[in-house]
């Protein structure tokens, strides 16, 4: 399944919960591993990374993508040139996956590894 959606993201990085509350509450529930990186040590060498950019995400589209094993059997796209792609493209092409982050229709937050 894919999600396509508009994202927003103030021009402020957060310091702290204040405006997020719910979210941060959410997040510690569902992933409690995710407090060991607002504890010393880990906040000390992750605070200039860790969830500093609140982004919020409408969704527009939902479409449904063929199971990973038949993806695996189809054949490459043609090689895109160095014109045609984005800038970045090169150095995150390679990269096996990544991981996208949502929220489900409760408010709670999602993370999923994708690969290609």
């Amino acid at each position: 399944m894919f999600i396509a959606g508009t994202a927003v993201c103030p021009d402020e990085i957060m310091t702290g919960p204040n405006g997020a509350e719910e979210y941060w509450r959410i997040l510690f529930e569902r992933q409690p591993h995710s407090r060991a990186y607002v504890r010393p040590p880990a906040r000390w060498f992750m605070e200039w990374y860790y969830l500093r950019l609140l982004i919020t995400v409408t969704p527009t589209d939902v479409s449904v993508r063929p199971p990973l094993e038949e993806l695996l059997r189809a054949k490459p796209p043609g090689a895109v040139t160095v014109s045609d792609a984005p800038p970045g493209a090169e150095p995150l092409a390679r990269f096996p996956s990544a991981v996208l982050g949502a929220r489900d229709e409760s408010g709670a937050p999602l993370l999923m590894r994708v690969r290609r």
